[in-house]
């Protein structure tokens, strides 16, 4: 039992220490404004990923003639018409 005591302290001493070190972290990181790279990379992807989703989408809705159906406006239609990409197609 003494043993599981010590650890299970232990445990908890380093857990403690952890976490005030990655509060430090955070910290200096938001008083020098540090750059994370990382999650700036990740949420990148992100917005790229759901871009790309959006294109297949559409393009999946104009392979089929869904496509104009969400045209519903003239407006709509001559500004899809003034795009550049609808005239390469």
């Amino acid at each position: 039992m003494n043993a599981d005591k010590f650890l299970t302290q232990r445990i908890m001493l380093i857990g403690n220490d952890l976490n005030s070190t990655e509060n430090r972290m955070a910290s200096f990181k938001q008083t020098n404004d540090v750059i994370d790279f990382d999650k700036n990379a990740s949420t990148y992807l992100d917005q790229s990923n759901q871009a790309n989703q959006q294109v297949m989408k559409l393009e999946s809705e104009k392979n089929v003639g869904l496509f104009p159906a969400r045209l519903s406006s003239p407006a709509k239609r001559r500004q899809l018409r003034s795009n550049s990409f609808y005239r390469r197609h």
